[in-house]
């Protein structure tokens, strides 16, 4: 890498003496050299911490964007390594300067950063400070940077050869694991209208990705609601909106699923594309006009009550698919002409079942839209499933 460190009996003594402005201009190479020089070698996590990434945080706020080019090249390098990535993703200072460097005008550094940030991305304590540091808008905001001009995306998935919609995709997967992290900030507009604008699209694993971040924004945070309801009408140039893509994704991934638990699309599992379309109908189903518009899909619904009683999905305590479903249901059962229309698909046998599992979201969101069905119910009726959901929560209670 540095060819004047290799020694040769031929090489002639340099001059004595250079002139300062050479010498000044070196500067920044030698000490990138001994930053290298440094890193190659240290021995484990402790001395990368105290040693490498303070010269590393250094060089990356170098004037001499060379420099930053190289620096940011070495902490792509040192991220790909499982002993050294640990330490890069504690550090909130070469977190907040990784970020900074994607924004550079220069593809080879914006390139090494993300594919940085991709990385540290991985790890919790890493998705937290590429929040704090303001890097999930920098993340969104780089999917409208047209990829031919840039490509400082690729490095989010090396094997894609499709860059256009793989390395948006790839892109989109990143800030899904960051967005476990942002699900309490109420700041996020921009970013909830973009990922919009991404469902969109309509392409199913884009839109599958997309609808899973909006899921996670959305949850238990009304203002990132109120967002994303006010724009759910935009429509694509087909007519679609962010609710009936959804529910499309939904509606074909899950006949695929129920055919084949582990196919996959695009490599993606196809329980993963139900997951994140009905986590997103979920928190848009508070909304009552998405409601309605869903509950006049008697084909969606049926679909939601399909899955919901699937032996694959019971059967294996599928926790997170089932309370999401449960909560869709919930949602759509709120109000009375809801109701009547839900139970026409017959889910209270699977309602009942869901109240004793272990699990206590599950039988919460059953005991819900139990409730919400029989408010229309004869009296001897509502007694007895008031005295059911009664014993099985008590039952949930003392298992924990």
């Amino acid at each position: 890498m540095f060819p004047d460190l290799c020694g040769d009996a031929s090489t002639h003594p340099p001059p004595p003496s250079r002139s300062s402005i050479v010498t000044s201009l070196s500067e920044p190479s030698q000490l990138l050299t001994t930053a290298v020089i440094e890193l190659l070698s240290l021995q484990d996590e402790t001395e990368l911490t105290t040693k490498a990434i303070p010269e590393l945080v250094k060089l990356l706020s170098d004037k001499d964007e060379t420099v930053v080019m190289r620096a940011v090249h070495m902490v792509h390098m040192l991220s790909r390594e499982r002993k050294s990535v640990n330490a890069i993703a504690s550090n909130p200072t070469l977190v907040d300067a990784l970020c900074t460097a994607t924004r550079y005008e220069n593809d080879a550094i914006r390139r090494d950063a993300l594919g940085a940030l991709s990385h540290i991305s991985e790890r919790a304590e890493g998705r937290m400070h590429i929040f704090r540091s303001g890097g999930i808008p920098e993340l969104v905001r780089m999917l409208g940077i047209p990829v031919d001009a840039v490509r400082a995306l690729n490095v989010l998935g090396d094997f894609i050869h499709n860059v256009d919609d793989r390395t948006q995709f790839a892109v989109l997967c990143a800030v899904r694991n960051l967005s476990d992290a942002a699900t309490n900030e109420d700041s996020l507009g921009p970013l909830i209208i973009s990922l919009i604008e991404v469902v969109a699209a309509g392409e199913e694993s884009t839109t599958a990705c997309a609808a899973g971040v909006l899921s996670n924004l959305t949850c238990n945070n009304i203002r990132n609601k109120q967002t994303l309801c006010t724009n759910r009408l935009e429509t694509t140039a087909r007519g679609e909106s962010v609710v009936t893509l959804a529910m499309d994704v939904l509606g074909r991934a899950g006949v695929q699923l129920r055919q084949d638990p582990d196919a996959l699309a695009d490599g993606v599992a196809m329980r993963e594309l139900v997951e994140g379309a009905v986590s997103a109908l979920h928190q848009l189903g508070n909304d009552l006009q998405s409601a309605q518009l869903m509950l006049r899909d008697h084909p969606f619904i049926d679909m939601l009550v399909k899955l919901l009683s699937w032996e694959e999905v019971y059967a294996n305590d599928d926790e997170l698919l089932q309370r999401e479903l449960l909560g869709l249901l919930y949602q759509l059962s709120k109000t009375p002409e809801g109701a009547r229309q839900l139970d026409m698909y017959g889910p209270a046998p699977v309602l009942a079942e869901a109240l004793h599992s272990k699990h206590k979201a599950i039988s919460t969101y059953a005991s819900g839209v139990l409730k919400n069905l029989q408010f229309d119910k004869p009296l001897i009726y509502r007694e007895e499933i008031d005295t059911e959901i009664e014993s099985a929560m008590n039952g949930v209670a003392g298992y924990y």
